[in-house]
């Protein structure tokens, strides 16, 4: 059998091996990763994704050139306000595949939110033109809280900041 062949049909058990091997002679991985950064063929990889203080410098150019194209882009797609609160809910959706949650709650979810309690921090008071309001998972995800809106509440960004891990139910103080 040829030697990709016999590659594909035992990849699984050759990596979980390797990565066996790795842990068990960590000094070796080291050794051989001080000769890989040495060789040409590492070289050609640097020149080919750019990783070199010519490309960020062509990078920085290149950003000073279209500096006015740069600012109206920010100006249009930065500013508004629905783009940051998608990005907020990606960021809380991308936190929580990574702890593996299946369920996440939605945009139009957390609008819904924050118009049931008036757009109003729930530890302040504050109202939204005052301040921003962000997703507050009562049960953090890194105790093993779900990212579902049941486990959401409304904070401004320094009340958020300021429960950090603490599990605070502040709907209940509210109600």
């Amino acid at each position: 059998m040829p030697r990709k062949e016999k590659y594909k049909k035992y990849k699984k058990q050759t990596i979980e091996y390797n990565t066996k091997w790795a842990k068990r002679n960590p000094e070796k991985v080291k050794e051989y990763n001080k000769k890989y950064r040495k060789t040409e063929k590492r070289k050609v990889s640097v020149k080919k994704y750019n990783i070199s203080e010519k490309g960020k410098k062509n990078r920085k150019e290149w950003f000073k050139k279209n500096e006015k194209h740069m600012t109206n882009y920010r100006k249009v797609y930065g500013q508004r306000p629905e783009v940051k609160e998608k990005s907020k809910i990606q960021t809380h959706k991308r936190r929580a595949i990574i702890k593996n949650l299946k369920e996440h709650f939605t945009l139009s979810e957390w609008e819904t939110l924050k118009a049931k309690w008036d757009y109003r921090c729930l530890a302040c008071g504050k109202q939204a033109p005052d301040i921003k309001l962000s997703p507050d998972h009562i049960i953090p995800l890194c105790v093993g809280g779900k990212n579902t809106i049941d486990n959401i509440q409304p904070l401004c960004l320094l009340c958020n900041l300021r429960k950090n891990k603490k599990i605070i139910d502040y709907r209940l103080l509210v109600d």
